[in-house]
């Protein structure tokens, strides 16, 4: 085996979370924006795989984390995929 790609750590398996709170930002399509931007910064780093993306587009920050559609989902996600 190659010694170069021996030495290579497997990519980290990382989850985004996007949101956007307000209907116009919605309309603007924000989240649109957030994704473009959070793709841009992640393609130029080789130690980082993007494994799932959850999105509340138009959900209040006021509205807690697991009462949210995406925020549910990631939750309870990362609690069953928690390594004891």
């Amino acid at each position: 085996m190659n010694e170069a790609l021996a030495q290579v750590p497997a990519p980290r398996r990382i989850a985004v979370y996007q949101r956007v709170s307000s209907e116009t930002q919605r309309e603007r399509e924000t989240i649109k924006t957030q994704a473009e931007s959070l793709e841009r910064a992640i393609a130029t780093r080789l130690d980082i795989e993007v494994v799932k993306t959850y999105i509340d587009d138009g959900v209040s920050g006021t509205v807690a984390f697991v009462l949210r559609p995406g925020g549910t989902e990631a939750f309870f996600a990362s609690v069953l995929s928690a390594e004891p």
